[in-house]
């Protein structure tokens, strides 16, 4: 079976925004297309003889869907929300074993970046069409994807760029760096404040990374100002202030930054929290003072967070990140079971990258380099930025498809 196959599982998810648009039931859209990809996946891996790294990784993934399961059964959730809390991660497990096992040739390489590249076009286009051209941006909106809140758009941008930078980089076609630039326009599109910060810093890394440069003096002159001058925009554009001359934008900026902090730290009338930091304080203090140990182990059951946006024990209206999702849903077991199986991942594609790069291979070059700063994007948002990888699909199964074809240890060596 030719590498395609599993890419073309991801425009089920891709498109599910236009199916929506048309009057399609969102529930039946996003089961059906698990389904095929489960059942399409499953029928793929039946035909692998796992290996030690395989059993690795289902291992891990098995140890804390146990504790998934045994918060469901302790707080008298249904059993079946087990498998709906963690079928994303189960699912991007099956993408990543399937993409590491089957057959990959230089050509399919190609294939794969032509891929990413097709649908990182489509939702440039398709977000400026939302947004009628930038003039409203809409948060909920983000190309052609589902999504119930915008930090898909942030994430996204963060984890496709680097791929294209990278390819940039090594083999100087403009027009990955022209395609680079333009993933910035799907998070302004959606309205988005922080997506200009982290598009300069992801890629900075990607570019210092891929170039092998070390930090300067007159780079890191270089890199603050880029930082001040992106984080002056976007929190001008948040807080709405407006500057002319150079002291008032020094004081419009302060002013900026004092909006910016209100509003993730922001506090309601009865006193609870509505942005990130506080939102994490609340779940980080309430889980070490809790006096019911069960509720540190395992949490409130992962149905607790599903459909509702206020929870009153942790005195949350808005703001939970991946982290904290976890952590109230299945406690303290779960998130380190959970983070464990991804150092996991990261232990594997550390370990075998070496073994399957080839320095006149672009591509895979590129493929690796991206992956690897994908792993930093996972981090800063499962445990700073928003719960992207844990409740919606795109971004992670991409992560796991470029993380599988990364290792992939059925290449064909290009003799």
């Amino acid at each position: 079976m030719k590498p395609r196959f599993i890419l073309n599982l991801l425009y089920l998810f891709t498109f599910n925004g236009i199916l929506q648009e048309i009057g399609l039931p969102i529930v039946a859209i996003k089961y059906a297309s698990e389904a095929i990809t489960f059942f399409s996946l499953m029928v793929i891996i039946s035909k692998i003889n796992l290996d030690g790294i395989d059993l690795k990784i289902l291992g891990a993934f098995a140890i804390y869907a146990t504790v998934v399961t045994f918060s469901v059964v302790y707080n008298g959730s249904d059993v079946i929300d087990t498998v709906k809390y963690s079928r994303y991660t189960f699912i991007g497990i099956l993408f990543f074993i399937a993409a590491r096992r089957i057959d990959l040739t230089e050509d399919h390489s190609r294939e794969i970046f032509r891929f990413l590249a097709l649908i990182a076009v489509i939702q440039v286009v398709a977000s400026l069409i939302n947004s009628k051209m930038l003039l409203h941006p809409l948060e909920r909106k983000v190309g052609t994807l589902v999504s119930t809140g915008g930090s898909l758009a942030t994430i996204y941008v963060m984890f496709i760029s680097p791929y294209f930078l990278s390819y940039y980089l090594f083999t100087k076609q403009k027009k990955y760096l022209y395609l680079t630039v333009s993933t910035l326009f799907i998070g302004i599109a959606s309205g988005k404040r922080a997506v200009v910060f982290f598009y300069i810093v992801i890629n900075l890394i990607t570019y210092f990374r891929a170039t092998n440069k070390k930090f300067s003096a007159q780079t890191l002159f270089f890199i603050l100002l880029i930082l001040f001058c992106g984080n002056f925009v976007i929190l001008n554009v948040s807080s709405g202030v407006q500057s002319t001359g150079f002291f008032n934008i020094i004081d419009n900026y302060s002013q900026a930054i004092e909006y910016a902090n209100t509003y993730t730290n922001n506090i309601s009338p009865d006193n609870y929290a509505m942005g990130r930091i506080g939102s994490s304080k609340n779940i980080f203090n309430y889980s070490l003072e809790s006096d019911d140990i069960m509720v540190q182990l395992i949490g409130f059951g992962p149905k607790v967070l599903m459909g509702n946006m206020i929870f009153h024990p942790y005195k949350i209206l808005y703001g939970i990140v991946g982290w904290g999702n976890v952590m109230i849903c299945v406690g303290f077991l779960g998130l380190f079971f959970y983070v464990r199986l991804y150092k996991k991942m990261h232990s594997v594609f550390n370990k075998e990258r070496s073994k399957t790069s080839n320095p006149d291979d672009h591509f895979m070059k590129a493929l690796q380099l991206g992956t690897s700063t994908g792993f930093i994007v996972w981090f800063v948002s499962f445990f700073f930025y928003s719960t992207t990888f844990v409740i919606f699909s795109v971004p992670l199964f991409m992560f796991m498809i470029t993380l599988g074809y990364s290792v992939n240890i059925k290449k064909n060596h290009y003799a």
